[in-house]
């Protein structure tokens, strides 16, 4: 089964017409499939990096845009990176199964590794620092909304 086919029902009209959109147009600059997962760089108002891992009927997925880190649900750029799964016949689910049998998980960046989800070992942003929200960007975030309290 597509991974775009398994993915349909989690993934919001407006994200896949947009993602479809980058993906026709180009915006995924740099795919990396490996054997059950793929690294991608969607390039949109900045570049985006978008990871999937596949393991038997769940999907896992997660990428570095706004839009992603505040609704946890596939974006444009993840669903771009779908239909380059699906071009390329990678991360492919087994025609077996039905949509309704899919999961996808949406997987939280940590803004500092430290502050991880309990199941740290299990959690493959941690091996990767593209997955991670820089410091000193929360914390000016932090202080900037500090200041706009106080104010």
């Amino acid at each position: 089964m597509h991974l775009s086919r398994a993915l349909t029902p989690a993934t919001s009209p407006n994200s896949r017409t947009r993602g479809a959109d980058y993906f026709t147009k180009g915006a995924v600059v740099h795919f990396d499939p490996q054997p059950g997962f793929a690294y991608a760089v969607v390039r949109g108002s900045d570049d985006y990096v978008v990871r999937l891992d596949v393991a038997n009927r769940i999907v896992r997925g997660t990428c570095t845009c706004p839009h992603f880190t505040d609704h946890l649900e596939p974006c444009k750029h993840l669903w771009a990176v779908v239909l380059a799964c699906d071009a390329r016949n990678v991360l492919q689910l087994p025609d077996t199964a039905r949509p309704v049998d899919i999961r996808f998980v949406a997987v939280p960046l940590a803004e500092d590794p430290v502050d991880a989800t309990p199941d740290a070992e299990d959690d493959w942003t941690l091996d990767d620092p593209e997955f991670h929200t820089p410091r000193s960007r929360a914390t000016s975030a932090d202080a900037k909304g500090a200041r706009a309290r106080s104010a």
